[in-house]
């Protein structure tokens, strides 16, 4: 039996996104390769660890945003996948994707008007933030875009210093209410956090914040809690762990690269847990859905219960919303059947039923014209759990 391959980790397993990816490659190499895992934990920019120089093993996973780490790896000669660099890696969250994501969200819950708040810039942070401009210039809004955002990152001071704190709180007290403030990381978004209670801003009443990782322990400590964008780390160290398997076997010459990992759907928590739209009838009427959307609920029942005609209600969806009734019932029943997919074994069949589909053939039907794909390929694509279904 051939011995199992011995693989260098060099992640900052510290944080979540970190230590998502760590289980990724653990589920690579449970399911397909069996290796040897050792695992470094690095802060990114930290100098290369010594185990690198006398290291012998197979092939090599980095996440160290160091050149001189990159550089010692190619001296090494061994296979190797770099996940942080100055530009897209070679397997990489797609951060355009990403961005587009924070937009609809904001899109869905009725905003007219939308922000954008980055102290300092990189690569990662312009791409995320073209994403989210793309949606909402496209439906022509025009974004307040925090004016720190051309500077560059100097990692030799502290990012939450006073300067910062009264820059930031005179931009949130600027800024029309209500409106809605998109941060490229949980920790950017948790200052803004931190700027509305120092100024005494209502969120998310009157500014609604989502931030972007997951940091599930930073998103719950903050107030209010934070809702924001996972980027699937689990699924991006797996095809890391798959790259990787392939060069080590000399056969990842035919790989297209960077491999772009899509975000999963926004955890929606207090801080965006808001409708801001300036018709109380319109927000009855969404309020009812997302109540009811798993029953056998009908446009009809919803009309009746907002107590005015369909025709008059369908136009006041489509100047606030942009969209019809019936796609904001079928959007809310898709999420809650995605969310459905990605946590739990229930088949799709069941999955069906619970969302208030007739049949599993039609969620199916539907599920493949909104999504590009069908449940069954969507819960491949994004399961971070490791769950199996019993389809």
């Amino acid at each position: 039996m051939e011995a199992p391959k011995r693989v260098l980790l060099i992640l900052e397993v510290s944080r979540e996104h970190g230590r998502g990816i760590a289980r990724g490659i653990r589920r690579y190499s449970d399911q397909n390769a069996h290796w040897w895992l050792i695992c470094e934990n690095r802060q990114l920019f930290e100098q290369h660890p010594h185990l690198l120089l006398r290291w012998q093993g197979d092939g090599i996973i980095s996440r160290s945003g160091s050149p001189a780490l990159s550089r010692a790896i190619a001296a090494t000669g061994i296979p190797a996948v770099e996940l942080y660099r100055d530009g897209p890696s070679e397997v990489e969250s797609d951060g355009f994707a990403v961005g587009q994501m924070a937009a609809e969200h904001f899109i869905e819950r009725g905003y007219q008007e939308y922000a954008y708040y980055a102290p300092w810039t990189n690569w990662w942070i312009q791409w995320r933030l073209e994403g989210y401009l793309k949606p909402l210039q496209e439906r022509g809004f025009s974004v307040s875009i925090f004016p720190g955002i051309n500077r560059k990152r100097n990692r030799s001071q502290a990012l939450w210093e006073e300067k910062s704190l009264h820059e930031l709180i005179d931009w949130l007290q600027s800024l029309p209410r209500p409106c809605c403030i998109y941060a490229p990381t949980d920790v950017l978004a948790s200052h803004v956090l931190n700027g509305c209670a120092v100024a005494g801003i209502n969120v998310p009443e009157e500014l609604s914040v989502l931030g972007n990782d997951d940091d599930t322990f930073l998103c719950s400590f903050t107030f209010p809690s934070l809702s924001s964008i996972p980027l699937n780390s689990s699924r991006l160290g797996f095809e890391a762990a798959h790259l990787l398997d392939r060069r080590m076997n000399g056969t990842a010459d035919s790989v297209k690269l960077p491999i772009l990992i899509p975000p999963v759907e926004v955890v929606t928590r207090h801080s965006t847990d808001t409708i801001a739209v300036p018709d109380e009838d319109v927000v009855a009427a969404l309020h009812y859905i997302r109540e009811n959307a798993t029953t056998n609920l009908l446009i009809t029942d919803v009309v009746s219960h907002v107590g005015i005609s369909q025709r008059n209600l369908q136009r006041r969806f489509q100047k606030w919303l942009g969209h019809s009734l019936n796609e904001e019932l079928m959007t809310t029943r898709l999420k809650l059947a995605k969310k459905l997919l990605l946590d739990s074994i229930l088949s799709v069949d069941q999955i069906a039923r619970r969302t208030g589909f007739q049949t599993s053939r039609y969620f199916i039907h539907i599920f493949r014209s909104k999504c590009n794909m069908t449940p069954k390929q969507y819960r491949l694509l994004h399961r971070v759990s490791g769950l199996r279904s019993s389809e």
